[in-house]
């Protein structure tokens, strides 16, 4: 009897378990043998149907039917150059370096015989810097045969020179000029730089600004329309520091006819 009673309690153990094995999902079961993922979401792969999100929100849940992936935007790089410094009034890339020039000329009829004229320039050159003159003439007509010219400049040049910055010029000028024939006529000119030749050795070396010279021209009529200059000048060179000679010969259009 003791024997028969071990064998049933034996045999309901074996059945016992034989049950638990064939139902996985038992509940007892799964907490005495976890599965190695638990604990892990099972994440589906992205369907067609994924959005994509430049913006971040607060919460990002990821479902097992689609995934949303949120890619935050790349920061925004303003670059600081100079020439965007409006504040600064630093140059831009659109400026142009000639917006300051101009060139002014003006006559003024006091008689008959006399005339006074006016000019005013601003030059630039870009890279090596400006040139500012202004200056009047005036003009005398005694006969039909002679001409005379009298006037007075100044001058700024802000042209590069690292040991004497811009330099400030004051000169005189003057002409006559006689007529031989109807053909032929005679002009004779000069010019004084009072601190011309002083510039050139403070380190300027440059010959557009104005220097002391003295020359004559001979000039010969063809027509009313066409005419010929030739003769020769004697100018300072700040280039070689030197007094040369440089032949003169141009030829004059005249567009309007002489009455």
């Amino acid at each position: 009897m003791k024997k028969l009673f071990f064998l049933l309690f034996l045999l309901s153990v074996f059945l016992r378990i034989a049950a638990q094995n064939e139902q996985p999902k038992d509940s007892t079961l799964l907490n005495r043998f976890p599965s190695e993922n638990k604990g892990l979401p099972q994440i589906a792969p992205p369907t067609t149907s994924a959005t994509f999100s430049r913006e971040m929100p607060e919460n990002t849940s990821i479902g097992t039917d689609s995934v949303t992936l949120n890619v935050p935007p790349p920061p925004t790089y303003i670059p600081n150059l100079p020439w965007m410094d409006v504040k600064m009034g630093k140059m831009v890339s659109s400026y142009d370096p000639f917006v300051m020039d101009y060139e002014l000329y003006d006559a003024f009829m006091l008689s008959g015989k006399t005339m006074l004229s006016t000019f005013s320039t601003y030059d630039t050159y870009p890279t090596m810097g400006t040139m500012i003159q202004a200056g009047a003439n005036f003009i005398y007509h005694p006969n039909e045969r002679w001409e005379l010219n009298s006037g007075m400049y100044t001058a700024k040049y802000t042209l590069p020179s690292r040991m004497h910055g811009s330099q400030f010029d004051i000169g005189l000028n003057a002409s006559a000029a006689y007529r031989i024939n109807d053909h032929l006529r005679i002009r004779l000119f000069g010019q004084y730089s009072a601190f011309g030749r002083q510039n050139s050795f403070n380190g300027y070396m440059n010959p557009m600004y104005p220097q002391s010279s003295f020359g004559a021209v001979m000039e010969w009529k063809i027509n009313d329309v066409v005419e010929i200059h030739g003769g020769a000048e004697r100018v300072y060179d700040a280039t070689k520091m030197k007094w040369t000679t440089v032949p003169i010969f141009q030829p004059v259009i005249n567009l309007r006819k002489k009455k």
